[in-house]
């Protein structure tokens, strides 16, 4: 069986993947191989391309529950917008859009997620 990590990874994945298909009408692909962004989104309207790295949302109990995306690969490195366009923050069926600015945690500020992300719900939810 999978480990809980690899399954929750997933899941953010998948989630992401419907949001950007409903919400912002993308097309999404996954690459073949492994590459620094997880997602592949399409605007067919522009034709333009958006790498898209995913990270599931954390709560930081030393901090009065405040949710953050830890953005960072498995070196411990930031993701650079040379690599990656987008990081994509997932908690359940709320989603966080940031744009990589090669930082290594992006923090939300639940009463004013306007100022640092753009914030998707999956239909339904």
């Amino acid at each position: 069986m999978a480990h809980i990590t690899t399954i929750r990874g997933e899941v953010s994945e998948l989630t992401a993947s419907c949001l950007l298909m409903t919400e912002l009408g993308w097309e999404v692909s996954r690459p073949l191989v492994p590459e620094t962004y997880d997602l592949l989104g399409r605007d067919p309207n522009t034709g333009k391309y958006y790498r898209v790295q995913v990270k599931t949302v954390r709560r930081r109990h030393d901090r009065e529950n405040q949710p953050v995306v830890y953005a960072t690969n498995s070196k411990g490195e930031a993701y650079m917008p040379d690599d990656v366009d987008y990081i994509l923050g997932v908690e359940g069926a709320i989603a966080y859009l940031f744009n990589c600015r090669g930082k290594k945690e992006y923090w939300l500020n639940e009463e004013n997620t306007d100022a640092s992300a753009t914030k998707y719900m999956l239909l339904g939810a």
